[in-house]
């Protein structure tokens, strides 16, 4: 009886120390999101030429710069055609910089016409946590 008594005591005291150190970890995790908000996405250059990069300034409030992000990209014409631009996986940007200068790509075979660029994010930050976000549409013009 004191044997089972023994290893109870050792399996509790062993179980407390991994629930602790889990606990501890957990704590030291840095839960803030990387962007604290959008301002404007503003079109550098418009018109453009079909399978051109569309050079963009987006201003946003970003608190962290340790967080790779995956941007999934669509264009969507003046008629609503809906084109998926390739998607990417990049570092995100400095964070102490007010506003980021980006180049999304454009497909060869868009035709001309207006068009609005919609961008969603997701930031994988250490631990495990993941951020959702919607930027703010960019518009712009394919022509010749």
């Amino acid at each position: 009886m004191m044997r089972v008594f023994g290893f109870l005591a050792i399996l509790c005291v062993a179980l407390s120390i991994v629930v602790a150190l889990t606990a501890f970890r957990y704590e030291r995790v840095d839960r803030t999101q990387p962007v604290s908000g959008f301002g404007k996405v503003e079109t550098l250059k418009s018109p453009i030429v079909a399978g051109e990069a569309l050079p963009v300034r987006i201003w946003r409030e970003k608190a962290r710069g340790d967080c790779p992000v995956v941007s999934e990209r669509t264009a969507i014409s003046q008629d609503g055609v809906v084109y998926d631009l390739p998607d990417a996986e990049w570092s995100g940007g400095a964070a102490d910089d007010p506003y980021l200068d980006y180049q999304y790509p454009t497909l060869p075979f868009m035709s001309d016409g207006e068009y609005q660029l919609r961008v969603d994010l997701t930031y994988s930050c250490p631990g495990g946590l993941t951020f959702k976000y919607t930027q703010p549409p960019a518009f712009f013009r394919i022509a010749d």
